[in-house]
């Protein structure tokens, strides 16, 4: 175990755009588990039906996190302006990311969790989280990509328990290959809202254009 204390923002009264920013910005945090509907350069966060928009220029070097396991569609997409990219070079903090170019992201982390608590650097973790969970799916999981540091450990984890520590996976609670064939259709279905996101359609044509 690394942490004692983690904190969920899931209520909708919690999980707004000033929350986000604000506690990143101010206390920040070390490790950041985040699902949230995206598009390359932006967080779409739902507030009362109406999309309050999260854009890559929004990060900048107040944000304190060092690590970020985004479960975040398009986010890491490497060829154009993105969210991933934006926390590695836009940060003072930021040491590594994981997520992915498309639709998915890791959605079960309990063997990536478990390894970097156990003393895995942030790659071997995401190795052994690949080799139980993400090989049986490509649809989720083709696509997925780190940036950043992939050798480092996370703090107070130990070689030496990952050595000794047991790799069993049954406090994992799995789902139906149905729900999780909807879940995968209701984000790869996801799209910014119309006019809304024109400004960021055109960053994301601009930039593609660029590279």
């Amino acid at each position: 175990m690394i942490y004692t204390r983690v904190d969920f923002y899931q209520d909708t009264c919690n999980t707004t755009k000033s929350t986000y920013i604000d506690r990143m910005a101010e206390s920040g945090t070390e490790y950041v588990y985040q699902w949230i509907h995206a598009f390359p350069p932006a967080l779409f966060i739902d507030v009362e039906g109406e999309y309050e928009i999260i854009k890559a220029d929004d990060i900048d070097s107040s944000f304190k996190g060092n690590f970020y396991n985004l479960f975040d569609c398009q986010a890491a997409r490497f060829t154009v302006k993105n969210m991933a990219s934006s926390l590695i070079s836009g940060t003072d903090s930021c040491i590594a990311v994981l997520g992915s170019t498309k639709t998915g992201g890791v959605y079960y982390p309990v063997e990536f969790h478990k390894s970097l608590g156990l003393g895995a650097c942030w790659g071997a973790a995401y190795k052994s989280w690949y080799n139980t969970e993400g090989f049986d799916d490509d649809s989720w999981y083709l696509g997925m990509i780190m940036m950043g540091d992939p050798v480092i450990r996370m703090y107070n984890a130990s070689a030496s328990d990952l050595a000794a520590g047991s790799r069993s996976l049954s406090n994992m609670i799995p789902i139906s290959d149905e729900e999780k064939d909807e879940i995968y259709l209701q984000l790869r279905d996801f799209s910014p809202p119309s006019g809304l996101a024109a400004d960021l359609l055109e960053d994301l044509q601009q930039s593609g254009n660029d590279h």
